[in-house]
């Protein structure tokens, strides 16, 4: 009886293992910012191999850092352009050659907020299409967070005709960018900062979750992992 439930406990155990190690799989620690110094660049990447993390997204002066950090871990360099958004697509674009050149693996672009701001749909194709022209076969997400509805639609609109894979939104705008036709695009979620909010963003259909801290989210699943062990 005791083998029987000593086994079945090692069972869930296992389960939710896997599940942890699946969810730590979908994280891209946000290391952009540009308070982000060596150091700091450093134990983001050190952390992104331990937990085996998707990815670690930085701005394009640091992606042959983060690159050499991360060796062949397996974990991608994802490079945040386009600044803030307002710069010419041509920028854009010799702004991507040199990051994927320098190992980027992915593309987070900021589009031009203006021309979302203003409906301009055709100026955003084609700086769309610009970039991923540059980019080659690497993955383009359209950055739309913290927009109104109607521009996160427009931002959709423009990443899908232009050729992008994808977009990346707030929790609470994933809605918002399905209606605006994002069904059949990658949706990537910004900043789950707790268990709920990261299954939430699964639930949502989210395939990617950008967060500033990946390390407070690991050790709260491993915490929840261990507390429904010991219950069990």
């Amino acid at each position: 009886m005791q083998t029987a439930v000593f086994a079945a406990d090692e069972k869930t155990r296992r389960r939710r293992e896997t599940e942890v190690t699946l969810a730590l799989s979908r994280l891209v620690a946000d290391a952009s910012m540009p308070t982000v110094d060596d150091g700091a660049l450093k134990n983001v990447c050190e952390n992104a191999k331990k937990c085996a993390l998707y990815g670690v997204l930085v701005s394009p002066v640091r992606v042959a850092a983060a690159k050499k950090l991360l060796g062949g871990s397996g974990v991608r360099v994802i490079c945040l352009a386009g600044g803030t958004g307002e710069s010419l697509p041509a920028v854009k674009r010799a702004e991507v050659k040199r990051a994927v050149k320098c190992g980027a693996r992915e593309i987070y672009l900021f589009p031009c907020r203006s021309a979302l701001v203003c409906g301009r749909t055709a100026y955003l194709k084609r700086e769309v299409r610009t970039v991923c022209r540059a980019a080659k076969k690497i993955p383009v997400i359209l950055v739309l967070g913290g927009l109104p509805s109607e521009q996160v639609a427009a931002g959709v609109r423009a990443a899908r005709e232009g050729g992008a894979e994808g977009v990346c939104v707030w929790l609470d705008e994933i809605v918002s960018a399905v209606k605006g036709g994002a069904g059949r695009l990658r949706i990537d979620a910004l900043c789950a900062e707790g268990t709920h909010a990261l299954e939430a963003c699964v639930r949502m259909g989210a395939v990617r979750i950008c967060t500033p801290r990946p390390e407070h989210l690991a050790d709260l699943m491993r915490r929840e992992l261990l507390a429904g062990t010991a219950k069990n």
